[in-house]
Protein backbone atom coordinates (compact mmCIF):
# COMPACT_ATOMS: atom_id res chain seq x y z
CA UNK A 1 0.00 0.00 0.00
CA UNK A 2 1.40 3.33 -1.10
CA UNK A 3 1.95 6.20 2.21
CA UNK A 4 1.40 9.47 0.68
CA UNK A 5 2.96 11.81 2.99
CA UNK A 6 1.30 15.30 2.07
CA UNK A 7 -1.96 13.04 1.41
CA UNK A 8 -2.99 12.05 -2.29
CA UNK A 9 -4.86 15.25 -2.27
CA UNK A 10 -2.61 17.67 -1.39
CA UNK A 11 -0.55 16.70 -4.38
CA UNK A 12 0.20 19.99 -6.20
CA UNK A 13 -2.06 20.38 -9.49
CA UNK A 14 0.16 20.17 -12.70
CA UNK A 15 1.82 23.37 -13.26
CA UNK A 16 1.70 24.65 -9.30
CA UNK A 17 4.33 24.33 -6.67
CA UNK A 18 3.93 23.21 -3.21
CA UNK A 19 6.40 23.59 -0.52
CA UNK A 20 7.59 20.56 1.53
CA UNK A 21 10.57 21.66 3.38
CA UNK A 22 12.83 24.96 4.00
CA UNK A 23 13.45 25.64 0.33
CA UNK A 24 12.67 22.65 -1.28
CA UNK A 25 9.54 22.46 -3.50
CA UNK A 26 7.70 20.19 -5.19
CA UNK A 27 5.60 20.59 -8.78
CA UNK A 28 3.76 18.81 -11.06
CA UNK A 29 3.95 18.55 -15.19
CA UNK A 30 1.18 17.09 -16.83
CA UNK A 31 2.36 13.99 -19.62
CA UNK A 32 0.34 13.29 -22.72
CA UNK A 33 0.18 9.16 -21.43
CA UNK A 34 -1.24 6.83 -18.72
CA UNK A 35 0.69 8.16 -16.18
CA UNK A 36 -0.58 11.90 -16.76
CA UNK A 37 2.28 13.60 -14.40
CA UNK A 38 5.86 13.76 -13.76
CA UNK A 39 7.19 14.87 -10.46
CA UNK A 40 9.61 17.71 -10.14
CA UNK A 41 11.61 19.35 -8.04
CA UNK A 42 12.89 23.14 -7.45
CA UNK A 43 15.53 23.60 -4.75
CA UNK A 44 16.35 27.13 -3.31
CA UNK A 45 19.10 28.31 -1.70
CA UNK A 46 20.92 31.93 -0.67
CA UNK A 47 21.57 32.66 -4.37
CA UNK A 48 19.35 30.52 -6.73
CA UNK A 49 17.97 27.74 -7.75
CA UNK A 50 18.56 24.46 -8.65
CA UNK A 51 15.95 22.15 -10.94
CA UNK A 52 15.67 18.24 -10.55
CA UNK A 53 14.69 17.41 -13.90
CA UNK A 54 13.20 19.12 -16.52
CA UNK A 55 9.30 17.36 -17.98
CA UNK A 56 8.52 16.15 -21.76
CA UNK A 57 9.07 18.66 -24.60
CA UNK A 58 6.05 20.10 -24.97
CA UNK A 59 4.35 23.64 -25.69
CA UNK A 60 2.00 22.72 -22.06
CA UNK A 61 5.71 22.22 -20.12
CA UNK A 62 7.32 25.23 -21.96
CA UNK A 63 4.76 27.34 -20.45
CA UNK A 64 4.03 26.01 -17.50
CA UNK A 65 8.23 26.48 -16.94
CA UNK A 66 7.79 30.44 -18.10
CA UNK A 67 4.73 31.16 -15.93
CA UNK A 68 6.83 29.24 -13.15
CA UNK A 69 10.00 31.70 -13.63
CA UNK A 70 8.17 35.03 -13.50
CA UNK A 71 5.62 34.17 -10.97
CA UNK A 72 7.84 32.15 -8.51
CA UNK A 73 11.88 31.98 -8.68
CA UNK A 74 11.91 35.87 -7.60
CA UNK A 75 14.78 37.20 -9.98
CA UNK A 76 17.15 34.34 -8.59
CA UNK A 77 18.87 32.76 -11.25
CA UNK A 78 18.41 29.44 -12.09
CA UNK A 79 22.44 27.65 -11.34
CA UNK A 80 21.81 24.54 -12.86
CA UNK A 81 19.48 21.71 -14.08
CA UNK A 82 19.95 18.25 -12.97
CA UNK A 83 18.39 15.21 -15.22
CA UNK A 84 18.19 12.35 -12.72
CA UNK A 85 18.03 9.93 -16.02
CA UNK A 86 17.61 10.18 -20.17
CA UNK A 87 13.30 9.12 -19.80
CA UNK A 88 11.81 12.00 -22.47
CA UNK A 89 9.67 13.01 -19.12
CA UNK A 90 12.96 13.92 -17.04
CA UNK A 91 15.23 14.84 -20.05
CA UNK A 92 12.79 16.14 -22.36
CA UNK A 93 13.16 19.85 -22.01
CA UNK A 94 17.16 19.98 -21.15
CA UNK A 95 18.27 21.61 -24.32
CA UNK A 96 15.40 24.57 -23.73
CA UNK A 97 16.05 24.98 -20.30
CA UNK A 98 19.50 25.79 -20.26
CA UNK A 99 19.39 28.09 -23.01
CA UNK A 100 15.76 29.80 -21.64
CA UNK A 101 17.63 29.82 -17.75
CA UNK A 102 21.39 30.09 -19.01
CA UNK A 103 22.57 27.66 -16.25
CA UNK A 104 24.83 24.21 -16.94
CA UNK A 105 23.01 20.68 -17.34
CA UNK A 106 24.44 18.54 -14.80
CA UNK A 107 24.03 14.99 -16.05
CA UNK A 108 25.56 12.01 -14.28
CA UNK A 109 28.46 10.22 -16.94
CA UNK A 110 26.99 6.90 -17.52
CA UNK A 111 23.35 8.45 -18.81
CA UNK A 112 25.43 10.78 -21.04
CA UNK A 113 27.81 8.15 -22.46
CA UNK A 114 24.62 6.59 -23.44
CA UNK A 115 23.26 9.62 -25.21
CA UNK A 116 26.17 10.10 -27.12
CA UNK A 117 26.49 6.40 -27.77
CA UNK A 118 23.36 6.61 -29.40
CA UNK A 119 23.84 9.57 -31.35
CA UNK A 120 26.66 8.39 -33.18
CA UNK A 121 25.17 5.83 -34.82
CA UNK A 122 23.38 6.92 -37.71
CA UNK A 123 22.76 4.13 -40.14
CA UNK A 124 20.20 2.18 -38.20
CA UNK A 125 16.78 3.61 -39.20
CA UNK A 126 15.55 2.73 -35.15
CA UNK A 127 18.90 4.26 -33.66
CA UNK A 128 18.68 7.23 -36.19
CA UNK A 129 15.06 7.73 -34.38
CA UNK A 130 16.36 7.87 -31.15
CA UNK A 131 19.12 10.50 -32.42
CA UNK A 132 15.82 12.58 -33.48
CA UNK A 133 14.71 12.25 -30.11
CA UNK A 134 17.52 13.50 -27.86
CA UNK A 135 18.67 16.01 -30.36
CA UNK A 136 15.36 17.21 -30.15
CA UNK A 137 16.07 17.56 -26.12
CA UNK A 138 18.63 19.80 -27.28
CA UNK A 139 21.78 17.43 -27.09
CA UNK A 140 24.90 18.90 -29.11
CA UNK A 141 27.98 17.45 -28.77
CA UNK A 142 29.45 20.88 -29.15
CA UNK A 143 27.19 21.98 -26.75
CA UNK A 144 29.27 23.56 -23.52
CA UNK A 145 25.83 23.62 -21.32
CA UNK A 146 26.31 19.83 -20.93
CA UNK A 147 28.09 18.71 -18.10
CA UNK A 148 29.12 15.47 -16.95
Amino acid sequence: MLSYPFGKKKSPTPGTIKEVATGVYWLRMSLPFALDHINLWLLEDEDGWTIIDTGINSNQTREAWEKIAVDFLNNKPVKRIIVTHLHPDHIGLAGWMTEYFNCPLWISKKEYELCAKILEVTRNPILQTAIQFYQSAGYNKTNSNFRV
